[in-house]
Parts: C-alpha cells; structure tokens; sequence
C-alpha cells in the first residue's frame, strides 16, 4: 500500500476538522482515506461501466422518439 503525505494549509485545518467531527470520523487521516477511497472506486467504476451505460442510455432515450 502506498502513503501520501498532503499538505493542508492552516485555513482548512478547522472546516476539515469540522467535517471529521460531523463524519464521526475517528481521525483526519482516516476521513481523508475515506474521502479518497471512496472518489477512486467511483472513478473505477464509471471508467468499467461506462461503454455499457451509455449504450443503455442509447437505447432509453430511443423509446422516446
């Protein structure tokens, strides 16, 4: 598993720390890996799914015509 290091400036350090308390997060760390994971899942799997989405989008808009 790889690590990244991200530099967040001293102006976002309390809205972050707001959406962690919000998120009933247990860390920054792990509402930021939260956030990450869950962004490249639904990047992964818009770039699969895409071709067979956009073929049954095809076929939907179709019946209106």
């Amino acid at each position: 598993m790889y690590q990244v290091t991200v530099p967040i400036p001293d102006a976002f350090i309390q809205p972050l720390d707001e959406l962690v308390q919000q998120a009933n997060a247990p860390s920054r760390e792990e509402f930021i890996k939260v956030i990450v994971r869950n962004f490249i899942v639904e990047y992964q799997m818009r770039k699969d799914l895409a071709p067979q989405q956009q073929q049954k989008m095809f076929q939907l808009m179709n019946m209106w015509r």
